[in-house]
């Protein structure tokens, strides 16, 4: 069974020892290595997500199947990409109302089979908040999304976290 830690930006697989980061970057890891310098080596881009700015990839989840998920800022969606090819497999966009300021994502529900996605509205003026009132918002992706994107009822679901251990 897949064994990540998952936090905002980067997911950890403890079954293929890979680190993918913020720049959906890859890293060999080695929760052994004799010092803090060893612990994540030979980066590597794992996913291109885009050629530009925007959008850029913030906050990531992995799913029991490997997959991860990335909420594209800029971009107003989440992307769910094989890690092992970097190969885009579904994309969910988010209503216009809630801007394209995508930040996180993360499964939640007693079976992590929900996936929650956030938004952000920083820095904006009144009139920005008004054309688009759903911007920092919380946003849910519903079993049944899932399970029209993953092959059946039940088969998208989140990694459990484990809590760092320094």
């Amino acid at each position: 069974m897949l064994q990540p830690y998952v936090t905002h930006a980067a997911t950890l697989s403890i079954q293929t020892a890979t680190l993918c980061g913020p720049g959906v970057d890859a890293f060999d890891f080695d929760g052994a290595a004799a010092s803090h310098a060893g612990l994540a080596t030979r980066r590597r881009r794992a996913i291109d997500v885009c050629s530009g700015f925007p959008p850029v990839p913030d906050g990531c989840a992995l799913d029991t199947q490997g997959m991860l998920w990335v909420a594209c800022f800029g971009a107003g969606e989440v992307q769910r990409y094989d890690p092992a090819n970097g190969r885009l497999i579904a994309t969910v966009a988010l209503p216009a109302a809630a801007g394209k300021e995508t930040t996180a994502c993360a499964f939640g529900g007693a079976a992590l089979d929900e996936l929650y996605v956030t938004t952000a509205h920083e820095f904006w003026d009144a009139a920005k908040r008004a054309e688009m009132p759903l911007a920092g918002g919380l946003f849910k992706l519903s079993r049944a999304a899932l399970a029209a994107l993953g092959g059946g009822a039940g088969s998208i679901r989140g990694v459990p976290m484990h809590p760092f251990k320094p």
